[in-house]
């Protein structure tokens, strides 16, 4: 009500409003100047100028890079154009590779700051060498005897025939296949030769867990409760009962069937258990593989096991069972508690790179050399 009341009183104050005069006023013209020509480019005749794609995205870094032959790997996806001079064939490789020196103002700033650079390889025992980066090279690599590369020789070369060619025979046509890496050369006092991964000496340390073969029965007996957790998997059981079927399908064949022994048999002959081990030299971690994983098969049964477990006390927990190749180093390449695999053959015809997410392991990269041959 009080509103109400207040709303009367203010009746008697109303006086209409004064009348609203409205003047018109011609609009002024807006003029805006036009705009200034683009400048002219001046291009000289007969000059062409390229776009430089820009380079894939690298993996996150995590403080490791894989080694192949004694080279750091700066990049995994290098353009052939990286390279310039003359073509030079590494005769102390495990594959074929030929290279160039990297032309520093074509590839990525980030790796070519790495010349000059500490840094410290390390193979499956620990550190294997340490020196400094003293050179970048833009290699292709090929791994067999290289017959399907035949055919890119002049007969001349060889008469099509690779075993009778010399390297620098397959040096063009090796490179101009590709893929391509861009590599660190590193200077050092000692050889690099069976390093497997390498570590900048400038970073944050990493965590090594260096392979070693059983000592005692604390080793045996870590060993024994792997085996049976991997026996346990659902792998183990696949590749088991396809054996059995392959070996039944032999059993008409006197001579094939007593080729391949029965499964225990098989996997006591073919089975592989290393222990990576922790500061103090306890086991950390298992490798357990079965079968042959980096080889070709040529009518053998080729179907393996390829199992990662952790060691913590009395307990083991199976990590993985399909990581496809050996695992050869482990390692904490940054120092936050997640650990990384480099898997591959003895020799450099592989290198995968993983790092544990906390549930798998992830593949941050996968380094194949095309094999250019007949696998029998």
């Amino acid at each position: 009500m009080g509103a109400f009341f207040a709303l009367e009183a203010t009746r008697d104050l109303w006086a209409p409003p004064p009348d609203i005069v409205v003047v018109e006023a011609a609009a002024a013209r807006c003029e805006c100047p036009e705009p200034p020509p683009p400048a002219a480019c001046e291009v000289e005749p007969g000059v062409t100028i390229e776009l430089v794609p820009e380079p894939p995205p690298l993996p996150a870094s995590t403080g490791a890079r894989p080694v192949l032959d004694g080279r750091v790997i700066l990049h995994t996806d290098a353009d052939a154009s990286w390279g310039q001079g003359a073509l030079v064939v590494d005769p102390d490789a495990a594959t074929f590779a030929v290279s160039k020196a990297a032309a520093l103002e074509a590839i990525p700033a980030e790796q070519r700051a790495a010349l000059g650079r500490p840094v410290i390889l390390y193979g499956p025992e620990g550190q294997v060498c340490s020196g400094a980066v003293s050179g970048l090279r833009v290699t292709a690599r090929a791994a067999g005897d290289l017959i399907f590369m035949a055919e890119e020789l002049d007969e001349d070369d060889a008469n099509l025939d690779p075993e009778a060619a010399d390297d620098a025979a397959f040096a063009e046509p090796v490179y101009g296949s590709g893929p391509w890496l861009l590599e660190a050369e590193v200077s050092a006092a000692d050889s690099c030769r069976g390093a497997l991964w390498a570590h900048f000496a400038d970073e944050r340390a990493p965590v090594v867990f260096p392979r070693g073969a059983a000592q005692d029965e604390v080793d045996r007996q870590a060993l024994a409760r792997a085996w049976e957790q991997v026996e346990a998997t659902n792998v183990y059981r696949s590749v088991r009962a396809e054996y059995r079927d392959f070996r039944s399908a032999l059993e008409g064949d006197e001579a094939d069937a007593l080729e391949v022994p029965a499964w225990r048999e098989y996997v006591a002959a073919n089975r592989t258990l290393e222990v990576f081990r922790d500061a103090e030299g306890r086991p950390r971690y298992i490798s357990a593989v079965l079968g042959s994983p980096d080889e070709f098969g040529c009518g053998d049964f080729d179907l393996t096991v390829t199992a990662f477990l952790e060691v913590d006390g009395d307990a083991v927990r199976v990590l993985s069972t399909r990581l496809g190749h050996t695992p050869l180093a482990v390692f904490d390449g940054d120092g936050d508690g997640a650990i990384e695999l480099i898997t591959g053959p003895a020799v450099s015809l592989h290198r995968g790179h993983y790092r544990w997410s906390g549930e798998r392991f992830t593949l941050l990269e996968d380094l194949t050399v095309p094999f250019q041959g007949c696998p029998c």
